[in-house]
């Protein structure tokens, strides 16, 4: 059967040196053996049984790691923290975590990058996907920067350079969330001129979110809302701002008053 492996206090200490020290030139632990590591010390910091400190001082060799099968635990924690606490600037409660995330992807980040190459393998491509949703979900600003950067290069070169569909979201996403009001306009026109109608809710993720939470509103001419398809994406769209926008009170009374005025009498 399966089971955890738990370690004394010093030899914790030990295999935290080793990994830190081996700077990804690892002979002594396999890959697997250093996903099981995170896993097991994940899990048994979260039943109380060693302490956070232990946990976090380990997988800080995560920072020199560029295997997938490595990370794949520490994204598993990624994704079940991000569901128990908010992971956003403005969470200051939760400041000391964040910086903590933040700091184990800035080196893989840098050494992947955010283009893919034509020889490099699935993991190392998947690995890339992770850390930059999760470097932009964690709002690290070079990240948006880049995304922003992708963003307006493909809008002036979508015939020659279109984008792959497992980068659309995050490329329209996250660097829509820091464009200007100019970008999302271009972007919407692009998006409308080209019928890509599944792309349109992106848009919510502007910060311009009164703009673009009433502007949704207006993106249909009368015929399209004759169009039974057309009803059921525009309806997509609207629960997309709803979930946005369900905490931020005057945006969503705004949004909710325009539609008492648009519905039907």
């Amino acid at each position: 059967g399966y089971y955890r492996v738990k370690y004394d206090l010093l030899t914790w200490g030990n295999i935290t040196k080793y990994l830190n020290d081996s700077a990804g030139h690892y002979e002594s632990i396999s890959v697997i053996n250093r996903a099981k590591i995170i896993d097991d010390a994940f899990h048994l910091m979260m039943n109380h049984q060693i302490n956070v400190s232990v946990f976090w001082n380990l997988t800080q060799f995560l920072s020199q790691e560029t295997n997938f099968v490595v990370w794949y635990p520490m994204i598993k924690v990624f994704e079940y923290m991000s569901i128990i606490i908010p992971l956003t600037k403005e969470s200051n409660k939760f400041t000391d975590i964040m910086v903590k995330f933040r700091k184990l992807l800035e080196k893989p980040l840098k050494t992947l990058g955010y283009e893919e190459q034509p020889m490099e393998n699935d993991f190392t491509k998947c690995l890339r996907q992770e850390i930059a949703k999760w470097a932009c979900t964690l709002q690290y600003d070079e990240c948006e920067r880049s995304a922003l950067r992708k963003l307006e290069h493909h809008l002036e070169n979508h015939e020659s350079r279109p984008l792959l569909s497992w980068w659309k979201h995050w490329t329209y996403c996250n660097g829509l969330r820091i464009a200007n009001s100019s970008i999302w306009s271009d972007v919407t026109d692009f998006l409308l001129k080209k019928y890509d109608r599944k792309l349109l809710s992106f848009l919510t993720c502007s910060e311009y979110g009164t703009f673009t939470s009433l502007s949704f509103l207006e993106l249909f001419t009368e015929d399209e809302r004759q169009d039974i398809t057309i009803i059921r994406l525009h309806i997509d769209i609207f629960h997309s701002i709803i979930m946005k926008y369900s905490n931020t009170y005057n945006i969503l009374e705004k949004v909710l008053t325009f539609l008492e005025i648009r519905k039907p009498k």
